[in-house]
């Protein structure tokens, strides 16, 4: 849910709950691979399209965080992955990709519950299926069947969420 949050947060024992903006985007499809490589492919597909790779042949900045929402079915992470990658609130009209499997898109304002790591990991089920268990415990009413993802940095700050019906 990359975490630009408006109104209130709501902050519990380990989790907070928080409403995202409506921002601009950019989107890439990737599946049938694993998490750390279709990273790498969407990443690159981003990276591609903001030096150059776009109608206007410029260079377009992006900003992180990046992250994925994928289906999460019996705790775990299906090989499905939607990435977004956020454009600065600066960039107002950004060129149309010349890659068509990236665009741009509006991430819809919603709200949601976020755990943030600061920690080096790659067992995302775990952190996806502990925060499911608290939300459940605490009686909350969420989206159990996608997670979201999102990453700041390459050290470990990272941010997993659902979001609420």
């Amino acid at each position: 849910m990359m975490c630009y949050p408006v109104g209130t947060v709501n902050v519990y024992d380990n989790y907070e709950a928080l409403t995202l903006t409506n921002l601009q985007w950019l989107y890439t499809f990737v599946n049938g691979t694993d998490l750390k490589t279709a990273t790498k492919i969407a990443l690159d597909r981003f990276f591609d399209y903001s030096h150059f790779n776009n109608a206007a042949g410029t260079i377009v900045p992006i900003s992180a965080a990046w992250g994925i929402y994928a289906p999460f079915v019996n705790g775990r992470i299906m090989q499905e992955f939607s990435f977004l990658i956020g454009l600065p609130l600066q960039v107002q009209s950004s060129p149309d990709p010349n890659d068509p499997s990236v665009s741009v898109a509006f991430h819809p304002e919603r709200p949601g519950y976020v755990r943030t790591f600061e920690q080096k990991t790659e067992d995302y089920e775990r952190l996806a299926n502990e925060l499911k268990k608290d939300l459940e415990k605490d009686h909350r009413s969420f989206r159990s069947h996608y997670v979201y993802i999102g990453w700041y940095n390459t050290r470990g700050l990272v941010q997993i969420a659902f979001a609420t019906m």
